[in-house]
């Protein structure tokens, strides 16, 4: 082999991708790394999006003409697909090197790789694993490619980029194919301006990257990638996520990008993205408002042991004080909000439960027209979270139970991941009952109550009445019948 690498960048296309986003920046900046720092021939495809396009060529991604195939795992809930799909290329495309990276093969690179500590019990179609960013090592593995070479190393990385405006441009025609439908596919264009996150929650796995350093476009380089995207799309109409872990992490940083947001002029309809409480200073909500954003926060819990045991916050007062003063502050601007629940966390009882119930009742439906919306999740188990790591400490402490810990392995993955019982006091149906009954009323009370009515108002309504949905019959429903399922298949109820 030598001279010009053809690469495929491959996205899987999980059904988690059918929610309105459209934009996978990531396999964008990764091939225009690759053609621009080693002439490479890159094409990126989405086998979600492809299921929007009038003429579709399935078999592209078993092309023999690519020598570097790049697959991206983004999440747990891809790696069956992924994996298998990395077989079957393999079976039609038996010389190309083919790689696998995103969260969950940098968590767990033994999942495709026959390395020590594998729990693969066949053999592995795959020959790298690339854990954390994926531009230099990709990089790496082309140029060998193009010497005629394959580098020995099985898992490559963590390798960050230390200054993203070192970045080569983002070339948006890499994903030309899918740009006259890209309204069908979704309304939302995602991007993120800034990469890592030096926080510890328990239950994120943001740090299985390598690299927890904040690091950011300047606000210059961000607005001018911002423009690459709509002179090449046209984003009137659209909305933006800036796809960051935490956004905004250092003040003068986060001030002067949200006013280069607040004079540009795209013509989008609303920006949305997720930052902490901790980093709301005095002026950034109506800067915030005045830049045209929603912003999404964690608020996690009520409880301050539970906050502790996430590591959320060393001042659960001070944490909950702030939460109060946004909502009150965004009912005056306009400004619309999120906050996030996690119920369920391992040490979760029944009582910390009622203390998150009460401090979220008199968060969103105490304000004088509420403009924030709230999401309850349930706990979810991720590998190569600090939950992951220590999952012995959570288990002998307070008798919490993971059901299934290699969930990704199984069917039903919404209910497999969230499986657990939080503490020896509360198992996983009486959470799941003490949820339904604790805030129901709140996500209720919010569809009734929420006041705003600025730009883009369908699209936040659709959040507040999904919140509601999730805890309709149907949803409920589903989930008693996967309980029950896998209750029989584990041999702890009787058929």
């Amino acid at each position: 082999m030598g001279g010009v690498v053809s690469v495929l960048l491959l996205s899987p296309g999980s059904s988690c991708r059918l929610t309105g986003n459209f934009g996978n920046s990531h396999l964008v900046s990764i091939g225009s790394y690759l053609q621009a720092r080693t002439g490479a021939r890159v094409e990126v495809i989405d086998l979600a999006y492809e299921r929007f396009l009038p003429s579709r060529d399935p078999l592209r991604i078993f092309s023999r003409d690519f020598a570097v195939v790049g697959l991206s795992c983004y999440s747990s809930y891809d790696y069956l697909t992924a994996y298998y799909l990395g077989r079957e290329i393999r079976e039609r495309n038996p010389g190309a090197i083919l790689v696998a990276g995103g969260y969950h093969p940098s968590s767990r690179p033994g999942d495709f790789l026959n390395v020590p500590g594998s729990e693969l019990n066949e053999l592995s179609p795959f020959d790298h694993v690339v854990v954390g960013e994926g531009e230099l090592p990709m990089a790496r593995i082309v140029a060998a490619a193009a010497r005629g070479e394959r580098l020995p190393e099985k898992i490559l990385g963590p390798e960050p980029i230390d200054d993203l405006d070192d970045l080569p441009p983002q070339q948006w025609h890499l994903l030309d194919r899918y740009r006259d439908v890209a309204r069908s596919i979704g309304g939302q264009f995602n991007l993120p301006f800034s990469r890592g996150c030096p926080f510890q929650c328990s239950f994120c796995t943001e740090r299985v990257k390598g690299e927890s350093r904040w690091r950011a476009w300047s606000p210059g380089r961000a607005e001018e990638e911002l423009l690459r995207v709509h002179r090449w799309l046209g984003l009137e109409g659209w909305k933006l996520f800036i796809a960051d872990a935490v956004f905004g992490l250092k003040p003068a940083w986060r001030r002067e990008m949200l006013q280069r947001l607040a004079r540009l002029d795209t013509g989008l309809d609303k920006i949305w993205t997720l930052t902490r409480i901790d980093l709301i200073d005095t002026g950034d909500v109506e800067r915030y408002q005045r830049a045209g954003f929603g912003i999404g926060v964690g608020l996690e819990s009520g409880d301050p042991g539970i906050l502790a045991l996430m590591g959320k916050t060393r001042n659960p007062d001070a944490f909950h004080g702030r939460f109060r003063e946004l909502a009150e502050e965004a009912a005056v601007v306009g400004l619309p909000w999120g906050a996030n629940m996690i119920v369920g966390h391992p040490g979760e009882t029944e009582e910390s439960l009622e203390r998150s119930a009460r401090l979220v009742s008199s968060l969103f439906l105490g304000p004088e027209n509420p403009t924030g919306l709230l999401s309850v999740d349930p706990f979810r188990f991720y590998p190569g979270s600090l939950i992951d790591r220590r999952r012995q400490y959570y288990e002998q402490t307070f008798g919490a139970r993971i059901h299934r810990p290699r969930w990704w392995n199984y069917s039903e993955q919404s209910f497999t991941s969230e499986w657990v019982d939080p503490s020896a006091e509360l198992d996983y149906r009486q959470r799941e009952s003490a949820t339904a009954r604790l805030f129901e009323p709140v996500v209720q009370g919010i569809a009734k109550r929420f006041a705003y009515r600025g730009p883009a108002v369908d699209y936040f309504r659709r959040s507040v009445d999904r919140a509601c949905e999730d805890f309709g019959p149907e949803r409920r429903s589903r989930t008693l019948a996967d309980y029950h399922l896998w209750r029989r298949l584990t041999g702890q109820e009787q058929t």
